[in-house]
């Protein structure tokens, strides 16, 4: 097969159109065949039919000889037909063309019969038609036949090759857009064509690919930068301090607080690497996760009792409203509640109420977190799950916060094939819904990312 696609699709054009043309040919030649054979078998019978009459009306003892003239008009004008008269006496009599049966290359046709004539004797008449004539169109045909087939063929590679170069001409414009991106111009997208109907499927689903790849590019830029940004701030700290002290000789005292506020910085930028080896096990599905039969209501009592503490310094306090039970990692479940409970503390109004809900649905359990406070603008509630992202732009909370928790808890909902969002309940409310399939539709739903990946592997 040629190696490109017009010329694949010309030579296999050409080949559809020569293998019709040979197969409507051959159906042509075979049933002219048949029409011929059928003609001249009709052509022997009813010569065979005319002699009899002639016999009939001709005494054999000196009518035969002396008619001759007449059975010799009835075979004239017929290539390859002669007739046979055998008299009582063994007497025989050819009439037509008898030079034309040896040289026949096609199966000859005949009749015989019997006829009475006017003196009562019995003679034997055979028809014979050599099948010349037969022969002659058959190989006319064939030549035609075959240099129709020829041509067809011709025209037929000039037009598909025409055809396909004019067909694939969108395809190409395509191609030349492509090579019009790059990352300094990804909001570029390429032309969707009106027609046909599988290039505008095409171009549409490149562009949203492009889209999908911009927002993903900006993602990325935007978390380099926060990642240098957040990487940078303990660092400049860390140098401050070390500069700060090395200026000059100073008491112990204050050394021991610059290397304490040095354990502060360095435990800022563990727990930032922690949660980036994380996020990235996470991504590249290598947790594996235990899931266990929880009782919701005890384990969320278990949460609040564990932020008690750091409720308490903005006056803030628990609700715990659950029931039911729901299958999950123990570890991975307090990690990413604890997250969103963190969050909702570090948002919520000095003295208010954070409320911890849960209830069992037909194949899943909701778990519902609600703190009063500035709520989240609709566009910020999805993007506030990216890693390093902030509402606050101006970073107050950024000594405290790592940027990584709620991309932790989207991460740990996806290992367990659950759904996280977050949305204004009110004018003063913030609350977020974390859903984890039950139990047999976790299972199947790995079952099914099993045989993904399975039949993804390269062989």
């Amino acid at each position: 097969m040629p190696r490109t696609l017009t010329a694949r699709l010309a030579w296999l054009v050409s080949l559809l159109v020569t293998l019709a043309i040979g197969g409507v040919g051959c159906y042509a030649y075979f049933t002219l065949q048949a029409q011929l054979e059928a003609k001249d078998e009709r052509t022997v019978e009813g010569k065979l039919g005319q002699i009899r009459h002639l016999v009939a009306e001709t005494p054999v003892t000196e009518g035969l000889a002396a008619d001759r003239h007449r059975f010799e008009d009835v075979v004239r004008g017929h290539r390859g037909l002669s007739v046979r008269l055998v008299t009582p006496q063994w007497q025989t009599y050819v009439f037509g063309d008898v030079a034309a049966g040896p040289d026949s290359p096609v199966a000859p046709m005949s009749a015989s019969g019997d006829a009475r004539s006017a003196d009562r004797q019995t003679l034997r008449i055979e028809v014979l038609q050599h099948g010349a004539e037969r022969a002659e169109v058959l190989r006319q045909f064939r030549y035609w036949l075959i240099g129709g087939a020829l041509g067809g063929a011709l025209l037929a590679i000039l037009a598909g090759a025409y055809v396909t170069r004019r067909e694939l001409r969108p395809i190409h414009r395509l191609v030349e857009q492509v090579h019009k991106i790059d990352v300094e111009n990804l909001d570029y997208r390429v032309h969707v064509p009106g027609t046909p109907t599988e290039m505008v499927a095409m171009a549409t689903a490149f562009n949203q690919m492009l889209t999908r790849v911009e927002s993903g590019y900006e993602r990325l830029a935007r978390f380099s930068a926060d990642l240098a940004h957040d990487i940078r701030t303990p660092l400049n700290n860390l140098v401050g301090h070390a500069e700060v002290v090395l200026s000059r000789t100073r008491p112990a005292e204050e050394y021991a607080r610059v290397i304490e506020d040095s354990l502060h910085e360095y435990g800022r930028l563990n727990r930032m690497v922690e949660a980036m080896l994380f996020l990235a096990r996470a991504d590249n599905a290598a947790i594996a996760l235990r899931h266990v039969r929880l009782d919701a209501a005890a384990e969320l009592q278990k949460i609040a009792d564990y932020f008690d503490g750091l409720a308490d310094e903005r006056g803030l306090t628990f609700e715990v409203h659950a029931s039911g039970w729901l299958t999950a990692d123990p570890m991975l479940f307090q990690r990413c509640i604890g997250n969103v409970v963190l969050n909702a503390i570090q948002h919520a109004d000095p003295d208010s109420v954070i409320r911890l809900e849960g209830c069992a649905c037909q194949a899943s359990y909701r778990i519902r977190i609600v703190n009063t406070g500035t709520p989240i603008a609709a566009g910020e509630c999805e993007r506030i799950f990216e890693r390093f992202y902030r509402v606050d732009t101006a970073r107050a909370n950024s000594i405290r916060s790592t940027g990584l928790g709620l991309a932790i808890v989207r991460s740990i909902m996806h290992l367990h094939h659950g759904t996280v969002h977050a949305m204004a309940a009110g004018s003063r409310s913030t609350r977020f819904e974390l859903v984890f399939p039950h139990a047999a539709r976790t299972d199947a739903l790995e079952r099914a990312n099993r045989r993904n990946t399975q039949a993804n592997a390269p062989a």
